[in-house]
């Protein structure tokens, strides 16, 4: 009998202790699922309870849970296959909850789980696809009808002798009443003492009255004792109380007589227990440890049972077995006594140890499809039915996953799963084709490969070859998803990398899932083509140097003649003698050279005055009023571009710019040097810039200069420009 009060309180408490040391389950909620607010809460996966009854019968109370246990996959990727994962998951987490119920480290040994369990997956459409799997749990708790506890006071019901017995409330009559718990006399005193007796006076008042003085009592003293005489007769039945045992009065099984031999026995004391994981001692646990069986006194993870303050001795005992039975064993506690005689079958598992077996009809033997009776006529449909594969019924098959051709095994060895093979010319079965490992190391090997083994194919049986389509459960941890496969160069075997010449090059598909036990390859083989083999080439014996080239039937090999490629006047001669064509020379004629000319001016460390505008030229020398510019002017002798102006100045002070504007005809342009307020000496622009000005015959050019600053300009040294024709 269990010491626990497993109420539906402590049972919800210890499922909630379950979510929250799991190590992947993020909430825990129960009751009612329409109460769980799936909306505002996104902690998944999640683990939901609702309650379904409670039954109680003879030794047991039963409770019944419906247990869901649900996560969100993620979206707008492959959805079936994440939610296939979710699933898996989920019924993980569930095995999970019933084996720590199973094994007494959440409720305790004394829960038994009622089996079988069962679970089924689902997927429900909220505003995710919420999946996971639902399954029924029943515990069953000890309970023996105990009402010493009930927090009631009432009149009970009890047995009344008759056949059948029938049962009735106490009735209190006479001088007997019920007071709350108690049956109380009437006109009770506390202590009357013994010297007084219950009865009925002269005048029929019910009460305690003293005895008569000085005489022997007896009934006849006493008006009307009938409660005495009962209580004498009652008394008279009951035993002496020297013929009694000790166990009378103590209750203990020790003062028993005859005692039975009782071997002890309990699991061996685990020190690996923890309030972690939920599984400490708790107060009537009992265990093994040294050849003694000791009940814990306190909730403790598995303290030695020397320590007094946790453990109490109860006696020698024997662990409870935990070595596995051997059905062949014939010695030690290991083995099965009294095994029955079994028949040769039960050991062989051979069919023809059986006796009596019935005659089979010749397809039970064979295994072949043509031995079967009364077959339907398949003609015209194949392997594939209509209802499946056609499901318009236009003649045209809708969908399928992948394209397979049975094939035989003749390596010997096994063909292991996505093995890449070719289809070998000649076959020794007779009823199907051999394959072989293909490689990309010649072209025998690669360019007849035809596909992939479907499963592990064992030597000199028959499966399949995927041709084309999707192969799922492949280890393609090596890859990622979207990688490109090729034949590699080991026999059977893919790569990433395309082989080089002369190795041969054969596509064989696309990886679409990476994954070490669930990858998926999308085989597609595309063998590639020798030149020979191309339609309309006809290249039977091609020598170096050879090209190909169409003879207005098909593409031959040979070799170019400079008529070929209409160079036959085309010679030798060497570039420095080469004639220009007389077409060009005529051009050429008309043509004058392209010159560059540079003008320059040197103004030898002339200055600005502070705010003044000044002009000078390419002429050089100081800078001028505008009266005197025209001494200071170039004329152009040619038309042509001014480009690359620069010119040599000295540091400009901190409080102005200054600049300086190329003029054409004494007009301002748009060619300007600008030397920023602090700049230092130099040459300006730093580099040359795209700024240009174009120029005709007869024009004349200068330069004016403004300088923003308080105080005289730097020095400007010299002065240059290109005129390009």
């Amino acid at each position: 009998m269990s010491n626990n009060d497993y109420t539906y309180n402590v049972l919800i408490a210890r499922f909630r202790d379950f979510v929250e040391g799991h190590y992947i389950l993020k909430r825990f909620t129960h009751g009612q699922i329409a109460d769980a607010d799936l909306a505002k809460n996104n902690l998944y996966p999640w683990l939901h309870v609702v309650p379904e009854g409670i039954n109680f019968s003879e030794g047991t109370k039963a409770y019944n849970f419906s247990v869901m246990i649900a996560d969100l996959p993620r979206e707008k990727e492959d959805k079936n296959t994440y939610q296939a994962e979710v699933i898996s998951d989920c019924l993980q987490i569930f095995s999970d909850l019933i084996a720590t119920i199973e094994n007494g480290t959440l409720f305790g040994r004394e829960v038994v789980l009622g089996t079988p369990v069962n679970v089924e997956a689902f997927i429900q459409e909220q505003s995710n696809s919420l999946t996971g799997v639902e399954g029924s749990i029943t515990i069953n708790v000890d309970y023996n009808w105990n009402a010493c506890d009930v927090p009631a006071n009432f009149n009970p019901f009890t047995p009344i002798t008759g056949e059948p017995p029938t049962f009735s409330p106490l009735h209190f009559n006479d001088s007997l009443n019920l007071d709350g718990n108690s049956v109380t006399l009437d006109n009770d005193v506390e202590l009357p003492g013994n010297t007084f007796y219950y009865g009925t006076n002269s005048e029929g008042i019910k009460g305690w009255y003293a005895l008569p003085s000085g005489s022997s009592f007896t009934c006849a003293d006493v008006d009307a004792c009938p409660t005495i005489v009962a209580m004498l007769a009652d008394i008279a039945n009951k035993a002496n109380s020297a013929d009694l045992g000790a166990v009378a009065f103590s209750n203990d099984y020790n003062d028993l007589d005859n005692l039975p031999a009782i071997v002890l026995t309990a699991p061996n004391i685990d020190s690996q227990r923890s309030a972690e994981l939920g599984n400490e001692y708790q107060v009537g646990d009992v265990v093994h440890s040294g050849g003694n069986i000791y009940r814990c006194l306190a909730t403790n993870s598995g303290i030695a049972v020397t320590d007094p303050a946790y453990w109490v001795l109860i006696g020698p005992g024997y662990p409870t077995r935990q070595t596995i039975i051997d059905y062949n064993g014939t010695t030690g506690d290991a083995q099965i006594i009294n095994k029955p005689t079994l028949a040769a079958v039960a050991t062989s598992g051979d069919y023809n140890d059986l006796t009596n077996t019935p005659a089979l009809a010749l397809v039970a033997t064979t295994g072949d499809y043509n031995d079967l009776l009364n077959t339907p006529d398949l003609s015209g449909y194949g392997d594939m039915l209509k209802s499946t594969y056609d499901v318009d019924n236009d003649g045209v098959v809708d969908m399928a996953k992948k394209e397979v051709v049975e094939v035989i095994n003749k390596t010997g060895a096994t063909l292991t799963k996505g093995t890449i093979c070719y289809i070998k010319s000649t076959s020794s079965s007779g009823t199907h084709p051999e394959v072989l490992k293909a490689n990309a190391n010649s072209e025998a090997t690669s360019s007849k490969t035809m596909g992939a083994i479907y499963e592990d194919l064992p030597n000199d049986e028959v499966g399949f070859l995927v041709t084309s389509g999707e192969v799922r459960n492949l280890d393609t941890s090596a890859y990622t998803t979207g990688a490109l496969l090729w034949l590699a160069t080991t026999d059977g075997q893919v790569t990433t990398t395309p082989p080089a010449e002369p190795n041969h090059t054969v596509f064989i598909g696309h990886v679409t899932r990476a994954q070490n036990t669930n990858g998926r390859v999308l085989y597609a083989i595309q063998n590639g083509y020798e030149l020979t083999e191309l339609h309309g080439v006809q290249c039977p014996s091609p020598a170096t140097n050879d090209v190909l080239k169409y003879d207005g039937t098909l593409w031959v090999n040979g070799t170019l003649s400079k008529s070929d490629v209409g160079l036959a006047n085309v010679d030798n001669t060497s570039d420095a003698n080469k004639p220009i064509s007389t077409a060009t020379q005529t051009a050429l004629d008309t043509k004058i050279s392209v010159s560059k000319a540079v003008i320059s001016g040197n103004h030898g460390g002339a200055t600005v005055a502070a705010g003044a505008t000044t002009y000078s030229g390419f002429y050089g020398g100081t800078f001028v009023t505008l009266a005197q510019e025209f001494g200071r002017r170039t004329l152009i002798p040619t038309a042509g571009t001014l480009k690359n102006w620069a010119m040599q100045i000295g540091a400009q002070p901190a409080t102005g710019a200054l600049t300086i504007t190329l003029r054409k005809n004494a007009v301002d342009t748009s060619y300007i040097i600008t030397v920023a307020q602090g700049s230092a000496s130099g040459v300006f622009p730093s580099t040359p810039n795209s700024n240009s000005l174009a120029v005709a015959y007869g024009d004349i050019i200068s330069y004016k200069a403004f300088n923003a600053a308080t105080t005289t300009s730097g020095t400007i040294v010299l002065s240059a420009i290109i005129l390009e024709i």
